[in-house]
């Protein structure tokens, strides 16, 4: 549960998102808590009936309809897009996956170099780009926020994109 300050808020800030829709299988607990948080934000957040549901009992669901929307957001059916839902849904994937290559997992100090740059031995430089969010290479369910960084010569910079994917564990992706 949550939204403000996470990836995905950064990353919709970052793509001028100003309408995020909302599903959720229930509905009334997990998704409902992450829309009450993103409707503080003051964008439009509308939740698709027609997508979402709950295991819990039927007055709930009604309970949560009724409360986005008088105070969080809307409420809509898929229908009401005509169709364009999943348009949207692939081009934010494409944006948010981007077009990255995994190059290794490993731990600091390791030996790796990147286009004959010892990444552990060079500095950082942040591009000013967004972070990406990538799946974990060894678990591809998993998704981490990656960082984008340079290193080497600013004539000729390496890129590559940086997360810890666990205590001490770094994944590393270049561009595709």
């Amino acid at each position: 549960m949550g939204f403000c300050d996470t990836a995905l808020d950064s990353i919709l800030r970052n793509l001028g998102a100003t309408t995020v829709l909302f599903t959720g299988v229930n509905v009334d607990q997990g998704a409902l808590g992450t829309l009450q948080d993103a409707s503080r934000l003051g964008d439009d957040y509308v939740l698709l009936e027609d997508c979402s549901g709950t295991t819990s009992p039927g007055y709930c669901l009604a309970a949560t309809l009724y409360n986005v929307r008088q105070c969080f957001g809307f409420v809509a059916s898929r229908r009401g897009f005509g169709g364009g839902v999943g348009k949207e849904a692939s081009v934010i994937k494409t944006i948010i996956m981007g077009n990255w290559r995994n190059i290794h997992v490993g731990v600091e100090d390791d030996g790796l170099t990147i286009g004959g740059v010892a990444v552990w031995q060079a500095i950082w430089r942040r591009t000013g780009d967004p972070a990406v969010v990538l799946p974990h290479p060894n678990y591809p369910n998993q998704h981490h926020t990656f960082r984008v960084v340079d290193v080497g010569s600013l004539d000729h910079p390496i890129r590559f994109a940086v997360a810890e994917l666990s205590a001490g564990v770094y994944g590393f992706y270049v561009p595709d």
